[in-house]
């Protein structure tokens, strides 16, 4: 009676003890299935934040990259002015120029027809002194 019982008892224990594996098991199997699961929502989690700081950062180089273009437009059209200027300043120079050549051209004519009627007048005045 007693190898039956123990018998009976061996057999009891050891499918508790196959039921306690299973369960064991399965909650293994669950746990790997969770994190799993955790681990691809992190990834997810992960892209999602990724690409919101890539959409920040390629609107801050879209930003970037209008005040670029903005300041060499500005630039230009400064460089444009200048030149503009420079060249204004060129021709009113070079109008200047032919001013005070024509001024000086005329102030040696007026000499020399000072001088001529100077020497005019000399010759008179010799001419009534003597």
């Amino acid at each position: 009676v007693a190898v039956a019982e123990l018998q009976h008892l061996l057999l009891v224990l050891t499918s508790e003890h196959e039921a306690a594996i299973a369960d064991y098991e399965r909650g293994l199997t669950e746990a790997k299935a969770g994190l799993r699961a955790r681990h691809r929502a992190d990834r997810i989690e992960q892209d999602e934040a990724h690409a919101a700081v890539f959409a920040v950062q390629q609107a801050h180089y879209k930003k970037l990259e209008a005040e670029l273009d903005r300041l060499r437009a500005d630039f230009a059209t400064q460089h444009a002015l200048h030149q503009s200027e420079l060249k204004i300043e060129h021709q009113a120079n070079g109008e200047t120029i032919n001013t005070l050549r024509a001024a000086k051209d005329a102030a040696l004519e007026a000499r020399l027809q000072a001088e001529e009627s100077t020497n005019h007048l000399r010759e008179q005045y010799a001419m009534a002194v003597a």
